[in-house]
């Protein structure tokens, strides 16, 4: 079976977008177009529905995931450039509500609404709020922004391992298990933060882990209303505008073509 896809990426974080095929097993085909050994390789399969306007999103192991930032801006551009939406700003469907987009060139700007609640992140807790709580003797915030983050602040992003973020991404309490988020706050207007991701890992970039971020790091006056976060291949910019939370960052396509699927 032939299917013809885009690549684009978010400040490195990468994805496939195909538009709707009938039919499909989406999560089989994430694990086998995501691999980047035998397949094309990126972090996330993209599938585009015109009619409402939806993204549908599946990490790379195959799992589904209700939103991605990064690639909801990516999933934005490619609309444009397709001419599937001829307006420069729209709502897009997601499994996690509904997202405001703007474009201005290559930069993508969206409105992130977000939620302190345990219970919409299952966690195992009588807590309503899961804030500076102690897990695996280490302080931990949760937040969910679209999908489900811990913040966890760090001296140094670069001295956490694997094995540690993947323990507390597993750790019972998280019922879904959880994105966690490791955060250096640099000065007022600037985070670092390393994400390890459901579903991926580490990766390059991550959009509503740096929402995530943010929002708890102006919950404790650590920063002011506008931030920047740097990444190896771009900044995204974070900003509080009357109460409201907007991240402005690039996407960019990088390839298209056609993928040899051996399954139907």
């Amino acid at each position: 079976m032939k299917i013809k896809f885009s690549k684009y990426h978010g400040l490195g974080n990468d994805f496939i977008i195909i538009n709707k095929l009938d039919g499909l097993d989406y999560s089989r085909l994430a694990k086998e177009i995501c691999n980047r050994n035998t397949g094309i390789g990126a972090d996330g399969l993209i599938v585009v529905i015109d009619d409402p306007l939806t993204m549908l999103y599946y990490n790379q192991d195959g799992s589904s995931g209700s939103m991605c930032g990064n690639g909801l801006r990516c999933f934005g551009k490619y609309v444009v450039d397709n001419k599937i939406i001829k307006s420069n700003s729209f709502l897009v469907n997601t499994l996690a509500g509904e997202y405001n987009v703007e474009i201005n060139t290559e930069i993508v700007k969206s409105k992130f609404p977000y939620s302190l609640d345990s219970k919409i992140m299952k966690i195992d807790t009588n807590l309503p709020k899961f804030l500076n709580e102690l897990v695996l003797n280490t302080e931990v915030n949760a937040i969910y922004t679209g999908t489900d983050h811990l913040v966890v602040f760090i001296e140094d992003v670069n001295s956490i391992n694997e094995e540690y973020a993947k323990a507390l991404h597993n750790h019972k309490l998280f019922t879904k298990k959880i994105n966690v988020n490791f955060v250096k706050v640099k000065n007022r207007s600037e985070l670092e933060i390393k994400t390890y991701e459901r579903g991926v890992g580490f990766t390059l970039a991550c959009g509503t882990g740096a929402v995530a971020s943010f929002i708890i790091s102006r919950l404790y006056n650590y920063v002011d209303s506008k931030i920047e976060v740097n990444y190896v291949v771009g900044k995204l910019v974070i900003e509080e505008i009357n109460g409201e939370v907007y991240a402005s960052g690039p996407a960019e396509k990088v390839a298209e073509g056609i993928f040899y699927y051996k399954y139907n």
